[in-house]
This record gives structure tokens, C-alpha cells and sequence, in this order.
């Protein structure tokens, strides 16, 4: 955009003049690296040198691109750096005072800054005329001084302190590097660093245009930034990639079947298996994700269990299969023991018959805790119950049996015992003639035959008739309590012979 031709007189301001619409305050973005001018006017337009020939000339075109997008092909003789600061707020321009005015981008140019003179200054307002061109007049506008800086004198580009680098880009953040955020990093590396351009070449490479020191200063903060920028683009993928899982998982979730149950802290680590792989099984054979939830308030003893699937059959189906349950079925210490002992109950058989996955017998509180699926925890439930009934009977039989041998041994204890005192030592059997039986005959061949009779006729001295004391049988094969004596007293097994023997002693008499 160039001043109008019209005549100071033309253009009216406030008091009697008007200011030529120029671009608010805020619209003044941070400068370019570098300010061009087309021809010998002092009109110059912010841009970026793109890149600089190898071999090129002060006279030389190069390309530099301008803010609103276009490319265009400048000698460096009309190339300078821009300003990287603004003026001093406390600058006051006054009469006679060469500045320069910004004028806003228009549909026909972008925004430039163009050199002129101060007429005067009134109320703020500041007449300025911009010097003639190619035959037009001399041109006057107003304007505030929000719109104005010091002439900035700046050498042209020195073509000879001018170096030309390329810099490497990691593969990985070939992507990034033509971002805005790369873009952003870049510009600030070149503005730190006073490079005249950094821009990224071919995908692969950043190219570096500055004096030498500058182009070192570059490198250095472009170590930093790529070591950091790797990490970043690292946990930047892997973000996507977690953003992109959470939203297939989300609309599956939210178009699938959910069933969701508690399961007891204790059953949990049964219930997903070794590494998992119980969990995986289930989901693998009916098709369907299982999630087990962490616990919720602190001391809580369940965890949640959700299921996700595609029909109700299969979620329903993996929670029969998937659902554990933690039960304590009271056995006392006893009537465990009696399990155990006499009818062969233990914990690995309750798991190989019923199908729990544990069976421990908890001594402290007197019980079977069963941990493993409804289904076989009540067949569990089931046997156990079973063999805990019969041993209330088999508790009967043993009391009757006991109460039967007390009434045996109380019988022999009234019949007296069987063994009697220790008798007199039997004498030596005589060898005369035993008494006759009354009313019998002689005796005397059942005495030579060791005596039918055991009350007479020859023998020797017979067992005592106690014999050695031992314990008494009932009828019912029981061993009752006490034994008989040990006697050694009674009569010959024949008839006593000699002195003082006497022959008539009976059974009962030695009793």
C-alpha cells in the first residue's frame, strides 16, 4: 500500500483533518526477521529470507516470502533485519523528525512501514508528509503516535559474514518438525540465536542461514531441543494411541451387554489364575472382556467384576463359569477329626469330587473354608453335610456299645470272679487205692487211667484250680474288667495219696 495522492487538503482529520485508517495497536504482531523494499522508496514490507544461493552476489535476487503469503526474489541490497524491539515508550517525536509509519495489510499489499516526515504535532496528532515519488506530489497524513517508530537505520545484509548450514532431523520428528509447534521451537531458536533463517528442507533437514556464531549458538539449542522434543514425540504417540484405544473401548462398552457382580478379596486371586490366564480362557471361550476392579474404599474385602459382551447368552455364561464365591461351613475340631480319620474326608478329596478350587480346615474358628464356583461349593456343602449327620449316628452306636459292655461287666462283677485265692499247694498223688463211688465199683482202673473222677484216684498234682489269673470274656467277646486270681491251690488231678492227704476234698471245698 502506498500514501494516497490526494492533497493534504483533501484528507481531513479531527479539528479539521481526518487520519488515514491505519491498524489498530494490537494488530503490530512481533516483527520478521528481516524488512525488504521493492525499488528506492523507503517502503519496507516484514518478511523471511527463505535461502540464500551459495555462491550469490550482493546484487543478487533471493527469495524472501511476505506475510500475506507471496514470494518474491529481492536483491540483499534491499534487504535489512527488522527490529527486534519496539520504540521507547517514552519517545516523544517532534517537529522536523524523520519516522516511520505503519500502514495496515490491504487487499492490495501487506503491512509495511513507510518512511516520512513530521509537519507539526497537535493535540496528539501528528502531520506527516511523505516525500514525492516517480513524479507524484507530496503527500500529508495524520496520524497517532501508536503508529510510529524511529527510523531504523540498519545496514543491508552482509553478504560476506553469511554462513549456510544444514542440520539433520531425526526420523522421528520429521512430522513434528513441520508443525506449529516445531515452527514455533524454530523461530525461537533463530531469534535467540540472531540467525537470519531456520526451516526445515526436504523433511529431513533444518536449514540454517547466520553469521558462524549464530549458526553455532543454533546448534546448541537444537540439541536440547531435539533431546527433549524425541521424549515428547514418544509419550505424544503413545498418548494418541491410548486417546484412540479409549475410544473404541468406550463405544464398544457403551453397545455391549454388562453384567457386573462382587467377588470376596479372597476368591480373587483363584478367580483370575495364574498370570491371568484363567481370566483369558473364560474371555477367549464365550467371547466377551472381563474387567476386574481395583477396590474401592480403603479396608473394602470385595472387588468388582464387570463383564462386557455381545449377547446376554455369553455373558451370563462366563459369569457362571467366571463367579467364585468364598464359604466357611462350620465343622467342629472333633467332628473333623473323625472325617479325616475314620471315614477319609480330607481337602483334596472335597477339590477331586466336587470341583472347588480350595479346601483348607481353619482350626482357629472351626471350620472348612471353600473357595471355587456356586455350583461345587455346594456340592461341598452337600457331602460334608452328609458325613457330619452320620456322625451322630455313628456317636449312638459307639454310646450303645459302651452302655452294653458296662451292663456285661457289671453282670461278672455280681457272678464273683472266676478265678479264686491261691489254694494249698496240692499233695503228691498217692499210688494207693482211691474210695469208691457209692454205689459204684471199684475205681481203681479210672485211677490207673489218670481218674475219670477228677476227685479221686492216682495222679499227680493237678493245675490249681484258679489257674493264672487273666482277663474274663463276656459272651460278646469283650475283655471285662479284673481277671482271676492266681491260684496255685487244689486238689490232685487223681486222688490224694499218702499221710494226712485228703482224698474227699471237692471243687467246691477248694473254692
Amino acid at each position: 500500500m502506498h500514501p494516497s495522492s490526494e492533497s493534504p487538503d483533501v484528507v481531513a482529520a479531527n479539528g479539521g483533518h481526518s487520519s488515514v485508517p491505519a491498524a489498530e495497536p494490537d494488530a503490530l504482531s512481533p516483527c520478521p526477521n528481516v524488512e525488504a523494499r521493492f525499488d528506492d522508496r523507503p517502503c519496507w514490507y516484514p518478511g523471511e529470507v527463505m535461502d540464500i544461493p551459495v555462491f550469490a552476489k550482493d546484487d543478487d535476487p533471493v527469495p524472501v516470502r511476505f506475510e500475506d503469503g507471496g514470494e518474491r526474489s529481492v536483491p540483499l541490497k534491499w534487504i535489512r533485519r527488522a527490529p527486534v524491539s519496539m520504540p521507547d515508550p517514552a519517545w516523544a517525536p517532534q517537529s522536523g523528525e524523520r519516522v516511520e509509519v505503519y500502514f495496515a495489510a490491504t487487499s492490495d499489499a501487506p503491512r509495511h512501514w513507510m518512511t516520512g516526515i513530521i509537519s507539526h504535532v497537535e493535540e496528539g496528532f501528528h502531520f506527516i508528509n511523505f516525500p514525492p515519488h516517480s513524479g507524484e506530489h507530496c503527500q500529508q497524513m495524520i496520524f497517532e503516535k501508536e503508529h510510529l517508530r524511529p527510523v531504523y537505520e540498519e545496514s543491508p545484509i552482509d553478504l560476506t559474514k553469511l554462513s549456510r548450514h544444514l542440520q539433520p532431523l531425526p526420523t522421528e520428528l520429521h512430522n513434528w518438525a513441520v508443525s506449529a509447534d516445531g515452527r514455533a521451537c524454530f523461530l525461537q531458536v533463530r531469534e535467540q540465536a540472531a540467525l537470519l533463517q531456520i526451516q526445515v528442507r526436504d523433511g529431513d533437514k533444518l536449514l540454517l542461514l547466520g553469521t558462524t556464531e549464530a549458526i553455532k549458538r543454533a546448534e546448541l539449542m537444537l540439541k536440547v531441543h531435539i533431546k527433549h522434543q524425541k521424549e515428547i514425540q514418544v509419550f505424544q504417540e503413545r498418548r494418541e494411541r491410548r486417546l484412540k484405544l479409549l475410544e473404541e473401548r468406550r463405544v464398544k462398552y457403551e453397545s455391549s451387554l454388562t453384567c457386573e457382580f462382587e467377588a470376596d478379596q479372597s476368591v480373587v486371586g483363584v478367580m483370575i489364575g495364574k498370570s491371568g490366564e484363567n481370566l483369558a480362557r473364560i474371555s477367549k471361550q464365550f467371547g466377551v472382556e472381563i474387567r476386574v476392579l481395583p477396590a474401592g474404599a480403603e479396608g473394602s474385602t470385595h472387588r468388582i467384576v464387570r463383564i462386557f459382551g455381545e449377547s446376554n447368552d455369553s455373558v451370563q455364561a462366563a459369569r457362571q463359569e467366571l463367579e467364585y464365591l468364598s464359604h466357611s461351613y462350620p465343622v467342629e475340631r472333633n467332628i473333623w477329626h473323625w472325617m479325616l480319620n475314620q471315614q477319609g474326608v480330607s481337602t483334596n478329596d472335597l477339590k477331586r469330587k466336587t470341583g472347588v478350587k480350595q479346601a483348607t480346615y481353619d482350626d482357629a474358628q472351626q471350620c472348612v473354608v471353600l473357595q471355587g464356583k456356586k455350583a461345587a461349593i455346594d456340592d461341598a456343602i452337600m457331602l460334608l453335610d452328609s458325613h457330619k449327620e452320620y456322625f451322630m449316628v455313628y456317636e449312638n452306636m459307639n454310646k450303645e456299645s459302651e452302655e452294653i459292655q458296662h451292663r456285661f461287666e457289671d453282670l461278672e462283677v455280681r457272678a464273683g470272679p472266676r478265678g479264686g485265692p491261691r489254694g494249698p499247694r496240692g499233695g503228691r498223688g498217692g499210688r494207693g487205692r482211691g474210695l469208691p463211688e457209692p454205689g459204684g465199683s471199684d475205681a481203681s482202673a479210672d485211677a490207673d487211667r489218670g481218674g475219670a473222677n477228677p476227685e479221686h484216684g492216682h495222679g499227680r498234682g493237678g493245675p490249681p484250680r484258679g489257674g493264672r489269673g487273666g482277663p474274663h470274656y463276656g459272651p460278646n467277646q469283650l475283655p471285662l474288667r479284673g481277671g482271676g486270681g492266681r491260684g496255685r491251690g487244689g486238689p490232685p488231678r487223681g486222688g490224694h495219696r499218702g499221710r494226712g492227704s485228703n482224698g474227699m476234698m471237692t471243687a467246691e471245698g477248694a473254692a
